[in-house]
């Protein structure tokens, strides 16, 4: 065999060992590498409950603990200040107390103290209204401002604006007129002559002529007012309770 063979079987013989030698290497480095991957995966999916709940459970086993130390303070606060648990108790009627009648309580209208000749003006329609058999009028605040207003005008129209209109205005929910007077020299004596003018006596009684006809319009509420000899009742309908 020559010397060139021999270097060349040399060489060859060397390249196959290297290379016999780097697929082992590169064959152990792949193993290790699975190894290594399968080892982290099967270690994540043993510990992977431990990792999610490791940290909430002791968060809630501190919880519970501060929660069972607030407790154990405020028994021993209240075996030392018996007093606190008594007013502690109370303050709790009492709140829930109010909130209850707080979402019970209905908004009512202020009541209207009347003067005296407002109230003989009242009582005299009233007293008329039951000769005829009818229900007595009840006394309605804003009715009362709207008389009050427009007594010293003698006029059914103020400013361009009728009864109903002046009512409305007020926050009087339903519909209203009036009957005025002027000379008279009592409350009584201005109800008289009401009562004797067919249609001041129709609006005493309920009524209302709408577009020529007296319609029922069943007026439940009165408000009044006077100036000097000066008298103006307004009669007016609402199922609103005072």
């Amino acid at each position: 065999m020559t010397k060139t063979h021999l270097a060349l079987r040399c060489h060859t013989s060397e390249r196959l060992s290297q290379q016999s030698a780097t697929s082992r290497f590169t064959h152990r480095r792949a193993s290790l590498s699975t190894i290594f991957h399968l080892d982290h995966v099967d270690l994540a999916r043993d510990n992977g409950p431990v990792t999610l709940f490791h940290f909430p459970r002791r968060e809630f086993m501190m919880a519970k603990v501060f929660s069972a130390a607030s407790a154990a303070v405020v028994a021993l606060f209240a075996v030392v200040h018996p007093s606190f648990a008594a007013s502690r108790a109370d303050g709790e009627r009492n709140q829930s107390s109010v909130t209850t009648k707080s979402d019970d309580r209905t908004p009512a209208k202020p009541a209207v103290r009347l003067s005296k000749n407002e109230a003989r003006l009242v009582k005299a329609v009233n007293a008329y209204r039951e000769k005829k058999g009818l229900e007595p009028l009840s006394v309605d605040p804003i009715l009362m401002k709207v008389g009050r207003d427009a007594a010293p005008y003698f006029s059914h129209c103020i400013n361009g604006k009728w009864c109903w209109h002046r009512a409305h205005e007020a926050g009087f929910p339903g519909w209203a007129t009036d009957d005025i007077a002027e000379g008279f020299e009592s409350p009584e004596d201005a109800v008289e002559g009401w009562a004797t003018s067919d249609g001041h006596a129709h609006q005493m009684r309920g009524h209302f002529n709408m577009n020529g006809e007296w319609r029922n319009y069943k007026f439940n509420r009165i408000g009044v007012g006077i100036s000097g000899r000066k008298y103006i009742a307004v009669f007016g309908r609402s199922d609103e309770k005072l």
